[in-house]
């Protein structure tokens, strides 16, 4: 990856995250993208409840090349108002939607994918259990889901090592 990436990541928070862990968000962000972070990449992060007038002008002062956010037709009402915004906020910009596996039922047929190491989908499935510790006693959050979610992916995506992300990209100007 050569010269200086800037990656959005808009995440919701609740009182859980807001009173325990504030820093939490970006610094899974920065293990998950550590790659593109060694490179030169900048975390910018959103929590919900917190984005105001100064603050959706700071992000649009960010001129990220890549923002992640929810998938718009997630069912948990705060991951829709944080994609929503998020679009609202970026509308200029490369905005890549990630999909939960949840007890909603909300998951849809992405048409973005990223194929994954072995190594490196263990390591997410790792670090989802060690940073969302408030999602622990959910009947959904186990490691065999989200490794299940990966490998579905990568049946879609024909991925050499049998993993992958499914994304969704609405709008993307090459």
């Amino acid at each position: 990856m050569a010269g200086s990436y800037k990656v959005g990541v808009a995440l919701s928070g609740d009182k859980y995250w807001d009173r325990v862990f504030k820093e939490l968000p970006k610094r899974v962000a920065r293990k998950v993208l550590s790659q593109a972070v060694r490179a030169g990449a900048k975390i910018v992060h959103v929590v919900a409840g917190q984005l105001n007038g100064a603050a959706i002008r700071e992000l649009r002062a960010t001129r990220p090349d890549l923002v992640l956010t929810h998938y718009r037709n997630d069912r948990h009402q705060d991951h829709r108002l944080v994609s929503e915004l998020t679009w609202n906020t970026f509308r200029d910009h490369l905005i890549l939607e990630y999909e939960i596996a949840k007890y909603e039922g909300d998951l849809g047929h992405p048409n973005v994918f990223v194929p994954l190491t072995d190594a490196l989908a263990r390591r997410k499935v790792e670090l989802l259990m060690r940073h969302f510790p408030s999602q622990s006693s959910r009947s959904w959050f186990r490691a065999v889901t989200f490794e299940a979610l990966m490998r579905l992916r990568a049946v879609e995506c024909n991925a050499p090592d049998g993993f992958a992300e499914g994304l969704y990209g609405r709008k993307i100007r090459l």
